[in-house]
């Protein structure tokens, strides 16, 4: 049947509306009711019901059925037994027939009281915008706007809750430009000569007895936003740790208030050396280890570069 034809049902013709929905129920149709005198028209749509259409079709039913005289309980039945059990209930039947008799016959639905929700998603990006650190549950605090309502509208709007990144320090644009080209440079020396599994890096790092911890933020982008490390704290104890691409090789915790000279260094490379013989022999007896270290101090001394010409 084209969508466009009408199907006209007269109530002495005998078709109830049982029948005329299992008539097209197998055609997953959808249809709507129109009254016209004491005629029923049913336009047929040949398209699976959505939530929405299926609501409002519903009540087109609910309306007709109150037309005829039906009560609630029967209508609920009726309903139920074409749409399947569960459809509606007594009770939603019950306050459609109360607006019905009070001669309110719009089937829409009345627009809720309440805060509209642009509103409620305006005050959540400004509170975000001010920090990205709140929490859903310190915005519910600040807001009153209920924590699901508050969670539905931060994914709606795209943020995602990421833990923050640690950085060594705020880079400047000469920075990062001076560390994109060595990487470049280094790439290039692998594809000519293969490296990164003979290499051996190390350094030393602050272990501080008080731990400032990441907190996750707010942010639409994709990657996690950046923060800086906080100043030491003044009880801290030294860690000097060698790893390579397989894991660690070996390290030092040194006792607190100890630090690192020279002389300290050129002994733990002489560690570092047997622990090398011990866990990489291959490395040894193949094309040798690449070792690598920063600049600091300690490690450009006369006494460590003598060390390092030692075991080549």
């Amino acid at each position: 049947m084209n969508d466009s034809n009408w199907l006209y049902l007269y109530k002495h013709a005998g078709f109830s509306l049982s029948r005329l929905w299992h008539r097209f129920q197998s055609s997953q149709s959808s249809f709507k009711v129109r009254f016209v005198g004491d005629k029923v028209s049913f336009k047929i749509f040949f398209a699976p019901f959505n939530m929405e259409s299926q609501k409002k079709h519903l009540r087109h039913v609910m309306l007709h059925c109150f037309k005829k005289g039906n009560s609630a309980k029967d209508t609920a039945e009726e309903i139920c037994n074409v749409y399947g059990s569960g459809t509606t209930t007594i009770r939603t039947i019950h306050n459609w027939f109360k607006k019905f008799r009070a001669g309110n016959f719009e089937l829409k639905d009345e627009d809720r009281s309440g805060r509209p929700e642009t509103t409620d998603t305006d005050i959540i990006k400004t509170m975000l915008a001010e920090n990205p650190r709140y929490s859903v549950r310190e915005i519910v605090d600040a807001t009153n706007i209920p924590k699901t309502t508050v969670h539905k509208h931060l994914i709606k709007t795209g943020y995602a809750n990421r833990y923050e990144v640690w950085v060594p320090h705020l880079l400047t644009e000469t920075g990062l430009i001076n560390r994109v080209s060595t990487c470049d440079l280094l790439l290039q020396r692998h594809e000519r000569n293969p490296f990164l599994k003979r290499l051996v890096t190390g350094d030393e790092t602050w272990i501080l007895y008080q731990n400032v911890h990441r907190k996750r933020t707010w942010s639409k982008e994709n990657r996690p936003s950046t923060v800086a490390k906080l100043g030491l704290h003044p009880k801290k104890v030294l860690l000097c740790i060698w790893w390579d691409w397989k894991g660690v090789v070996t390290y030092e915790l040194l006792p607190q208030g100890d630090t690192i000279n020279a002389d300290k260094y050129c002994i733990q490379l002489d560690q570092l050396k047997a622990a090398l013989a011990e866990k990489r022999p291959e490395m040894a007896n193949r094309r040798g280890v690449v070792f690598h270290h920063d600049n600091a101090r300690p490690h450009v001394a006369l006494a460590v570069r003598q060390k390092l010409l030692q075991f080549d």
